[in-house]
């Protein structure tokens, strides 16, 4: 995946996630099957130009700001920083080992199973966090 697919992705996932914009609510908003989405987040799919530029248009985004290496302050949001979270199997220097795309389908796949863990468990301590 070239370097600015890459960033597409990555500024991509944070407005998702600033949004908290799921696979189902794009293909709602979008179109498109949530299998598309869920594979384009997880980096599975080619992020192309006209696909950029779609999303870009639908929220507003601004021409070319998916694909800015540092993206505009207002349109995405930086995580704020962490302590690692986890403890045995998923070490920092395990996950500085991987390149940008092992990291991206890593990550989805936490991603969708923490959405897993939620749903059965709504009353976790993440989404009384999220909800204050």
């Amino acid at each position: 995946m070239a370097d600015e697919k890459l960033i597409r992705l990555a500024n991509f996932r944070a407005f998702c996630k600033g949004r908290r914009l799921t696979p189902s609510r794009l293909a709602e908003d979008l179109g498109s099957r949530v299998s598309y989405w869920s594979d384009l987040l997880g980096g599975k799919k080619s992020f192309g130009e006209k696909i950029a530029r779609r999303i870009e248009d639908h929220y507003q985004i601004g021409r070319g700001g998916l694909d800015e290496d540092k993206p505009r302050e207002q349109t995405m949001k930086a995580a704020p920083k962490v302590d690692w979270p986890f403890d045995t199997y998923i070490t920092p220097e395990r996950w500085a080992a991987l390149n940008p795309q092992q990291r991206a389908v890593v990550e989805w796949a936490a991603y969708e199973a923490l959405q897993r863990v939620e749903s059965a468990h709504p009353a976790s301590p993440s989404r009384k966090r999220a909800a204050q």
